[in-house]
């Protein structure tokens, strides 16, 4: 690892509780994720493509 000068950095995620409050107000005001668009898995490729170019608003929802 050192020699390659990878980095070890930790992700910060809160505790079991604070996701069951975050799960619990999501529920409780119907909070719903944009959806840009939604593409078949075979189209994926082009799904990919689409979000550099920043013209996304929203999630891009791949089928499969």
């Amino acid at each position: 690892m050192f020699m390659s000068q990878a980095r070890y950095q930790p992700v910060a995620i809160g505790s079991r509780e604070d996701l069951g409050d975050l799960a619990r107000f999501v529920v409780r005001h119907a909070i719903r994720p944009s959806i840009d668009g939604s593409r078949d898995f075979d189209d994926a490729k082009n799904a990919y493509a689409r979000l550099p170019t920043r013209s996304v608003f929203g999630k891009v929802v791949i089928k499969h």
